[in-house]
């Protein structure tokens, strides 16, 4: 059992992330995906559980409370029910169901959130987004069931439903840098700005390019 009444693990993850791109720099290029499912794993104890409550929980700009989760180990089947925590003020619940004792496991998964703010995510895991570059709320509705995790099986076996939303989104580009300074530059920033003021509407934004 895992209880807390507050936790700040800002300082480790800086010293994560500074490590892992270090890393990521050093690592050879990607080879070509494979179309065979990893094994089947295999749990050192047969039964256990884990239960976490944790009051209040801070990541750079994220901050998270009221954490609660149940978790189970039952043979090669795994459960998460429930998952809850409120992020930035938004409610999220999620439940997991997985059987890792078959190759390329099966699995039963679902999330729920309600007005995520999208500024503190992304802030947080790209640290090259500027303050104030990005604002909105997402909303997500997920449930997922498959069975494998190569392009086949997904092809295959992979069932559900995903639907995402933005509301009072904006996007200023004018956040991220200065003007282009060669006519490349330049194409690409009209470019972009053409597509976004494009599919912003698509995506519930629809003063994506509205100016700061």
């Amino acid at each position: 059992k895992v209880a807390a009444e507050s936790l700040d693990l800002t300082p480790f993850y800086d010293l994560f992330d500074n490590a892992q791109k270090k890393a990521e720099a050093a690592k050879p290029a990607p080879q070509p995906a494979s179309n065979v499912e990893p094994d089947a794993i295999k749990w050192p104890v047969r039964q256990s559980s884990l239960d976490v409550n944790i009051g209040k929980f801070f990541l750079r700009d994220i901050a998270i409370s009221n954490i609660v989760v149940a978790a189970k180990v039952d043979n090669h089947r795994v459960t998460v029910k429930p998952l809850s925590l409120v992020m930035n003020g938004a409610g999220v619940t999620a439940t997991v169901d997985a059987n890792l004792g078959v190759p390329g496991y099966t699995y039963d998964l679902a999330l729920n959130t309600d007005r995520i703010q999208l500024e503190p995510l992304l802030t947080t895991f790209a640290a090259t987004i500027p303050q104030g570059s990005i604002k909105g709320e997402a909303l997500a509705q997920i449930a997922i069931r498959g069975a494998g995790v190569t392009g086949e099986s997904l092809q295959r076996n992979l069932q559900g439903n995903v639907n995402f939303s933005v509301t009072n989104g904006v996007i200023q580009l004018s956040q991220f840098s200065g003007e282009p300074k060669t006519a490349l530059g330049k194409l690409a920033k009209s470019v972009t700005s053409g597509v976004l003021a494009f599919i912003g509407p698509a995506v519930g934004i629809p003063d994506i390019m509205r100016p700061p």
